[in-house]
């Protein structure tokens, strides 16, 4: 279920945690607490560390860029938003790359082809 509920950004990571922390609280209320602290310290880092710099490096895209994205994709359309905003920033890349500066990179000559 958590690997389920991590396709959906920001709210993914609390709905995969929220079933675990119940199911360990059904054993006693210090692993629960366990299971919570692990979760938080797990999706901080996961979140704000890992996945901006292996996105970032996978779509060539900053980090700042990719955390941007998703923060105006979130205010403008919402979970959904969050959703597309990385592949929607990686196509304005490519665009903004291929329309505006591809006189940039010099052509390969008949002899190179």
């Amino acid at each position: 279920m958590a690997a389920m509920a991590e396709t959906v950004p920001a709210v993914g990571p609390l709905m995969g945690a929220v079933p675990a922390v119940f199911i360990a609280y059904s054993q006693n209320t210090s692993s629960a607490f366990s299971v919570a602290l692990f979760y938080l310290v797990f999706y901080q880092i996961d979140g704000n560390i890992l996945m901006p710099r292996i996105m970032g490096s996978k779509i060539d895209l900053h980090p700042v860029v990719l955390i941007l994205s998703l923060l105006i994709g979130a205010k403008l359309y919402g979970i959904l938003g969050m959703l597309f905003a990385v592949p929607v920033a990686a196509v304005y890349r490519v665009l903004y790359k291929e329309l505006w500066h591809s006189s940039d990179e010099p052509r390969p000559t008949e002899t190179e082809q």
